[in-house]
């Protein structure tokens, strides 16, 4: 809420200071997939409200998971996890068939050095960190 106003500047939006309650009640109206009147405003549908449920639900699902991790695998094992995910979301938003023409990524090898760098460490941890070898005995 506090950073809405720094969308006035210019190159950050350039909104009106005065248009932002408007802007937010349009924002929630679309969340429901109602459309504002008037000129220059959002057109929204039930689609609106089917991205919105589904970002909830993947978020909500994303949090659970993360939850698991730090619960089997500790805090570490989340640190780990989420250093994994970054390069790998970015490599699989360069993948035409799943994101079509329009939304596709261009690759960048540094997203694929950083997935190698990361893989890397997390096998030199489980190898090497006192939490690593006693994963490994405890499951025999």
């Amino acid at each position: 809420l506090f950073l809405y106003p720094v969308q006035t500047i210019k190159q950050l939006g350039g909104i009106k200071l005065a248009d932002i309650p408007n802007l937010i009640l349009d924002g929630v109206m679309c969340t429901f997939g109602v459309s504002a009147s008037g000129p220059d405003r959002p057109h929204c549908s039930s689609s609106n409200t089917l991205v919105f449920a589904s970002y909830c639900a993947v978020d909500f699902c994303t949090y659970a998971m993360g939850l698991y991790v730090i619960r089997r695998g500790g805090a570490n094992m989340m640190v780990l996890a989420s250093a994994v995910a970054l390069p790998l979301q970015q490599l699989v938003l360069c993948l035409k068939p799943l994101m079509g023409q329009k939304l596709v990524e261009k690759f960048f090898w540094g997203d694929a050095i950083a997935l190698v760098l990361v893989s890397a460490g997390f096998v030199i941890y489980q190898l090497l960190s006192p939490e690593g070898r006693q994963n490994r005995t405890s499951r025999h």
